[in-house]
């Protein structure tokens, strides 16, 4: 009989997904952080419109920052420049 750690995962997706999911409430938590920094950032939104949004008033103006939130495939693989810009 063969054991079940002796068998390859059908599939990976569900933990690629929640992993990368993982990694867009960090940033939007992160961004969160500013709203006791400072005075500008009153509010972040997850997950409408984009991955998250940063309302920011400066000087009685509403402006909104969008954010997209990118991850590798593989874990410690580093970003090239090109990746970035």
């Amino acid at each position: 009989m063969v054991k079940l750690h002796e068998v390859d995962p059908r599939e990976q997706d569900g933990r690629d997904t929640l992993s990368r999911y993982k990694a867009q409430t960090r940033a939007a938590s992160l961004a969160s952080l500013e709203i006791l920094e400072n005075n500008t950032v009153d509010r972040v939104f997850c997950d409408w419109h984009d991955d998250f949004v940063v309302r920011k008033i400066i000087d009685g103006k509403t402006y909104y920052h969008f954010f997209q939130v990118k991850t590798k495939k593989k874990r410690n693989a580093q970003w090239s420049l090109i990746n970035i810009f």
